[in-house]
């Protein structure tokens, strides 16, 4: 654990920030609508997909997904007299794309929200009410965008539901302890995380099942890791595996029997396969997956500078 000690520190002060106001806004968005549209902009639509699952999973939203290009020339254009409200999870690399997206809804009378990681161009901001955006102020931090906005969503959504279940309840009760077992989590899945780091010494595909979309997305757009990554959609990774024929995939355990048909095919072709299980519940899972890609990702760039 000393290893990564330092790493560990990292990650439990990001957990630790206070976003009350962020979670308030946010809520207050989504709690007077019955329908939502979510979206992104930039490589990452993670954000937007983990809180499409949790509003179905646990609200009485109904929450629809489109990709930003199906949202402003096929949607948008065409919805007048029921315009949905928008919420945007706008990645870094996607600042050109937002502001075509935002400049479409504005036109068409769509009210909307930006999730950003840190502050956002003047070009983009003179024109949209500053009420309208959350900065996550993750300036110099920006590795933990994905991490940060799943925790908004997830205690966004944990407070909007009105159901006290079982389910609904360890939700709750988990993303309110995340700093305190940070340690044991990594302890817990140490030898997955050194397995994956030496498989990541090669070139692979990464593919994910849909709830672990974050991780799969962390690992293969990391900056810090020089090996050469494809991400792959699951029902995608047949068509791939001629040219790299080493995968890595993310899932959790009640979501195995969506990727037997992959693992069969290591009976067929020359296929390498590791695999990070996360055994938790799904709505959760890509919180604590997020924290075990950091710490890969961390160990991953030392080991290929000799450390």
């Amino acid at each position: 654990m000393n290893e990564f000690s330092d790493v560990v520190d990292e990650i439990a002060d990001v957990v630790d920030r206070d976003v009350e106001s962020h979670i308030n806004l946010l809520l207050d968005f989504i709690n007077t609508k019955d329908n939502i549209i979510l979206t992104y902009v930039g490589s990452y639509s993670s954000p937007a997909t983990y809180m499409l699952l949790l509003l179905r999973s646990l609200s009485k939203v109904n929450a629809y997904f489109f990709k930003p290009k199906e949202l402003t020339y096929y949607v948008v254009p065409y919805d007048e007299g029921r315009e949905l409200s928008v919420v945007i999870y706008a990645s870094l690399d996607g600042l050109s794309e937002l502001s075509i997206v935002s400049d479409q809804l504005r036109l068409t009378g769509h009210e909307f929200l930006i999730i950003t990681p840190t502050k956002l161009p003047s070009v983009i901001t003179y024109r949209i009410p500053k009420d309208k955006i959350i900065t996550l102020e993750l300036e110099g931090k920006e590795r933990y965008w994905l991490l940060l906005a799943h925790i908004i969503n997830g205690k966004v959504v944990s407070r909007l539901t009105k159901s006290s279940g079982i389910r609904v309840n360890r939700v709750k009760n988990e993303l309110n302890a995340i700093k305190p077992i940070i340690t044991d989590l990594i302890t817990y899945y140490e030898k997955d995380i050194d397995d994956i780091v030496n498989f990541m010494m090669e070139p692979l595909l990464i593919t994910s099942t849909p709830t672990m979309r974050a991780v799969a997305e962390y690992l293969a757009y990391s900056h810090d890791i020089s090996t050469r990554r494809f991400l792959v959609d699951i029902n995608e990774v047949r068509n791939f595996i001629r040219f790299i024929n080493r995968l890595l995939i993310i899932e959790t355990d009640v979501e195995e029997y969506s990727i037997k048909e992959i693992r069969g095919l290591t009976f067929t072709t020359t296929l390498s396969i590791k695999e990070l299980r996360l055994r938790t519940d799904p709505l959760t899972a890509p919180i604590y997956g997020l924290i075990l890609a950091r710490v890969i990702e961390y160990l991953a760039s030392r080991r290929v500078r000799g450390y």
